[in-house]
């Protein structure tokens, strides 16, 4: 599985291969920033402030062609913006999982 699709981001950079790479790290920050506050939310979940954090992630994840962890929080979204609690708590582990995955692939363009 293609974490993050470099080549793709470099294209949606207009080739500013610099810019991108200046991005990578405050959209981790702010990833980690958001995993914090997922981290925190304890049953009954509070699926406005869910959806708002799957939301997030899946916006700044898609726009840097982070798919896997995007389509994630995307589909926790789903479950918070419908208010379905059934699965939840597997959408939220899948999304830190990635999170983690993802974590360590940018890394290495961080360090270039």
């Amino acid at each position: 599985m293609l974490l993050f699709d470099f080549e793709s981001a470099l294209d949606r950079f207009m080739g500013e291969k610099d810019i991108l790479l200046e991005v990578l790290t405050p959209y981790l920050e702010n990833l980690n920033n958001l995993l914090e506050k997922l981290s925190s939310l304890k049953q009954p979940f509070d699926f406005d402030q869910l959806r708002q954090i799957a939301h997030s992630i899946k916006g700044s994840s898609l726009n840097l062609d982070i798919v896997p962890l995007g389509k994630a929080a995307e589909e926790l979204e789903d479950l918070a913006y419908n208010r379905i609690e059934k699965g939840i708590q597997v959408k939220i582990d899948r999304v830190k999982d990635l999170a983690a995955q993802t974590e360590s692939e940018l890394q290495k363009y961080i360090t270039l």
